[in-house]
């Protein structure tokens, strides 16, 4: 795994590369700060969008929010009709009309709930509060087979801060938190704490020690004995173990599960301080944010180690870099501690030579045809509204201008246009969101009275 130091060398050398690249990455940062278009896999379909990442969450929200509110208006009107169909079916006066309901509902197509990440909410397992320090080293030091990792440091953590621990690979930080975890004794000082301080501890390859004939359901009751059955299926619920997967057996999870496995493990033990060594290591993207937002909710002390700058600055009140021998603290997230300003605009990372093609999309948006106005097509009965004279455009007009929509969309992408192809994607939204209403007025008329 990359550390920090060799992930910022990644994303500067990458920052002045004038070709093109693929990437794909878990890391947060790197994808706000380089990539200018995202292809994301969203259940079983590949979702292209114009932008860096957290431009692509922000717009996935407001799809999943417009997809759940058409979703909700279609259950009403099914749940609708299908009253009317139960009610008027066996009357031979009406039970043509509900038969041709029932026709409409099987041609009807139905419009999937969106597939979102479930809220997280635990409640975490009491422990008694450390007023003052939670911990403190004191001229500690350590070193291995005559190779000594820091020595002289002088760390103290109040009970409910959050600390975040940064630095290269091999400097020592995994010997830092088993010191503070009490897994290690030092060679040199001491290490105070609390007599109230319970520890959970998550260590690298915790993974590997998960009793494998257990079900992962099994697994987490093992570790969490004050939960009910209910209280944990929804644990893992938030956790991407939704339904059956309680049932899986430990030893056929991928790798990736069996992490979110053993942090849920660490998550629920009773504690007022909790240490995580680099638990994003196998972590996909969407499973580290469910386990910042976990974090964030633990209002006891925090100690974790890591390589993910976005969780260091969310999560750190203070941070800690272990480098050359030394360990320096620092009054602030990571951003404050690296003296650098972590950027999620695409632009500023644009190349020269992306710049030169920016230039040449002009021709490209005057040579393309126009975005199709409702008053310049031809519509129903010759005004291009509505047969009701409403002044609204018509269903085939407004298909008509989804199709200039997306063809103006492709052309602004294949000229790496990006800041066309964004105000596109917004316009592409509005006349789909129109076209939906218009369906349903449609078949509103066909359900009304006769």
């Amino acid at each position: 795994y990359l550390d920090i130091r060799s992930i910022e060398w990644l994303q500067d050398y990458l920052t002045g590369f004038r070709g093109a690249f693929l990437m794909v990455a878990h890391d947060r940062y790197l994808l706000d700060g380089l990539v200018e278009r995202i292809w994301a896999i969203e259940g079983q379909k590949v979702i292209e969008f114009a932008g860096n990442y957290s431009e692509y969450l922000a717009d996935k929200r407001r799809r999943d929010e417009l997809q759940l509110k058409r979703y909700e208006e279609q259950q009403q009107f099914i749940r609708r009709t299908e009253e009317f169909i139960a009610r008027f079916k066996a009357r031979k006066d009406t039970a043509k009309r509900a038969q041709s309901r029932q026709k409409l509902l099987d041609r009807l197509e139905r419009v999937e709930a969106p597939q979102t990440v479930p809220e997280i909410k635990i409640r975490f397992p009491e422990a008694g509060t450390v007023h003052g320090k939670a911990f403190e080293l004191r001229g500690a030091g350590k070193a291995f087979g005559g190779r000594r990792l820091f020595s002289g440091v002088n760390l103290a953590v109040a009970g409910g801060e959050k600390v975040g621990v940064f630095g290269p690979n091999g400097a020592g930080k995994t010997t830092l938190l088993r010191l503070i975890a009490g897994k290690l004794e030092p060679d040199e000082g001491s290490v105070w704490r609390s007599e109230k301080t319970r520890v959970a501890y998550y260590e690298q390859g915790a993974e590997e020690k998960l009793d494998d004939s257990l079900t992962v359901l099994e697994s987490v009751a093992q570790a969490a004995e004050t939960y009910t059955e209910n209280e944990l299926k929804g644990i893992l619920g938030m956790f991407l173990f939704p339904g059956d997967m309680v049932d899986k057996r430990v030893a056929v999870l991928s790798g990736g599960e069996r992490s979110r496995l053993a942090i849920i493990r660490t998550l629920l033990a009773p504690s007022n301080l909790l240490i995580l060594d680099e638990p994003t290591n196998h972590l996909d993207i969407q499973s580290r944010a469910i386990l910042i937002d976990a974090v964030a909710l633990y209002r006891r002390t925090v100690v974790f180690a890591a390589h993910d700058r976005f969780m260091l600055d969310r999560l750190a009140d203070k941070t800690v870099r272990v480098e050359a021998g030394e360990v320096v603290l620092f009054p602030g997230n990571f951003a404050y501690a690296s003296g650098r300003k972590v950027s999620t605009s695409a632009s500023r990372f644009e190349s020269p030579k992306r710049q030169g093609m920016r230039k040449d999309t002009r021709a490209v948006r005057q040579g393309s045809a126009p975005v199709l106005q409702p008053s310049s097509l031809p519509g129903r009965e010759g005004r291009g509204e509505d047969s009701a004279g409403s002044g609204r455009p018509a269903l085939a007009q407004l298909e008509q201008r989804l199709a200039q929509v997306k063809r103006d969309y492709a052309a602004a992408v294949a000229a790496m246009d990006f800041a066309r192809a964004r105000t596109l994607v917004q316009e592409q939204r509005e006349v789909e969101k129109e076209i939906e209403a218009r369906k349903a007025d449609e078949v509103e008329e066909g359900l009304g009275p006769r």
